[in-house]
């Protein structure tokens, strides 16, 4: 049987060196095997430096975590040498880096690379390890691959305490109300569109094969990564939960997507789970 492998990749920043504390933390409790790596940007040269912090972070790391820790001895700058070291991987995780969401908007950031090609669930981590996760939040948008998303999520984290969360749009409301529908008509409207969502919710969570008695849900209005990041607040959610469909680079820049969002917005780290992966 083949070892599954965590694969964590840091810039070696304070977040960076986060985000390797929370690789080892899930690897030794799931017992996965743990690979670092050292991802740079375009602009900074290779060097000597970053592999010997990385082989001494994987030392502490090993020890902190009673676990084998291998650290790569190459420094990934390419999208394609990026991609590569990740194809190995069951599991993902990285920091968010130095950029803010408004500077990384124009760039190709490793997490927004690795968030387009990678096939594999994706941790972004914002938090400090502390405890392991103890609530996920699983933002649901009733397509085909919910309950694989949810599964997913549960396999990976499979202790937490979860919640479900469906946020609805406000399109049909808003013809609704640009046809001057009474206000009466249009809290009917409401009424109704959360009843069945939360009726599928509850479907949802009753077909899962576990924790069915843990299973927490909720309805949100309006766009839902802003919903989802008000919900992770709301109940002190530890991980956020999303899945991703894969698109263009191009419309992901002018489109955007909920998973690209969340991970710039969110408190909490958010686990991005690529569409059939």
């Amino acid at each position: 049987m083949n070892t599954r492998t965590i694969v964590a990749f840091t810039d070696l920043s304070e977040t960076g060196e986060v985000s390797l504390e929370r690789a080892a933390s899930l690897a030794a409790h799931r017992g996965y095997a743990l690979r670092i790596i050292y991802a740079a940007e375009k602009n900074i040269p290779m060097q000597a430096g970053p592999i010997a912090r990385l082989g001494l972070c994987a030392r502490q790391l090993a020890r902190r975590y009673n676990l084998p820790v291998e650290a790569a001895q190459h420094i990934v700058i390419s999208q394609a040498e990026l991609i590569d070291a990740a194809s190995a991987a069951q599991f993902v995780v990285t920091g968010l880096g130095a950029e803010t969401w408004l500077s990384s908007f124009w760039k190709n950031t490793v997490v927004d690379q690795l968030m387009r090609n990678c096939h594999c669930p994706i941790l972004v981590v914002r938090t400090a390890v502390e405890t392991p996760y103890g609530r996920m939040l699983v933002g649901v948008d009733f397509g085909d691959g919910s309950k694989e998303l949810v599964e997913s999520a549960c396999g990976v984290i499979p202790d937490a305490e979860l919640h479900l969360f469906h946020a609805i749009g406000r399109s049909d409301e808003a013809k609704l109300r640009s046809s001057d529908a009474s206000v009466r008509a249009i809290r009917m409207y409401r009424s109704q569109v959360s009843a069945n969502a939360q009726e599928r919710l509850f479907r949802l969570a009753d077909s899962l094969d576990t924790r069915r008695n843990r299973v927490m849900f909720f309805v949100g209005y309006g766009d839902p990564a802003l919903q989802i990041s008000v919900q992770q607040e709301a109940i002190a959610a530890d991980l956020v939960v999303v899945g991703k469909q894969r698109q263009s680079a191009l419309r992901e820049m002018f489109v955007g997507s909920v998973a690209r969002r969340l991970v710039h917005i969110a408190d909490s780290d958010v686990l991005v789970v690529p569409a059939g992966s």
